[in-house]
């Protein structure tokens, strides 16, 4: 048997091919991301006799069926699993591919997806309400927890650009502010 045909036996120990689902997900060892959708799998194909390092599962899934990839291929999920190591959903691109395709789905961080966002999105119509009231920012600021800056940037447009404050009306402009 050959190393390769080794490391595919070992590696498809791990692989759960449920006929129901269109994912091959990994279930052996994942890596240490905080949130448990942020976890990948990881295996040690060892390809060479010594190396003992670790790879992400989708990247030894791709390399198995498709052939190598350079140190800086990335390799992009089509189904957004990150457990998924089926090859048809696999595809070689770069970290800029990577990030583009992330904010295109809306699977990036930002707004109150963030961890250690203070704010809502509902508190920046209010801000933004606020403000064309002619509330000051630091009276503002005051309102909701934050420094001056942080209502600048926000009536900027330079933080929270994803937030629109149209379709307020008048009546659920009162009970915004009331709140």
């Amino acid at each position: 048997m050959t190393r390769i045909e080794k490391i595919t036996r070992r590696f498809f120990n791990f692989v759960d091919k449920n006929l129901q689902a269109p994912c091959w997900i990994w279930t052996g060892a994942r890596s240490g991301g905080r949130l448990p959708h942020q976890r990948y799998g990881v295996f040690r194909p060892t390809w060479f006799t010594n190396d003992r390092k670790m790879e992400y599962s989708h990247r030894t899934s791709y390399i198995l069926h498709h052939g190598l990839l350079l140190p800086n291929d990335e390799v992009l999920h089509t189904c957004d699993v990150p457990l998924c190591v089926n090859p048809d959903h696999l595809f070689k691109g770069t970290q800029q591919e990577n990030v583009d395709d992330m904010v295109m789905k809306d699977r990036h961080t930002r707004g109150s997806r963030n961890g250690v966002a203070i704010l809502t999105e509902e508190n920046i119509v209010k801000i933004k309400m606020l403000r064309s009231k002619g509330l000051l920012h630091r009276e503002i600021a005051v309102m909701f927890g934050v420094c001056r800056a942080t209502i600048s940037m926000i009536l900027e447009g330079k933080n929270w650009k994803h937030v629109q404050n149209t379709g307020i009306t008048r009546a659920s402009e009162k009970i915004l502010i009331q709140r």
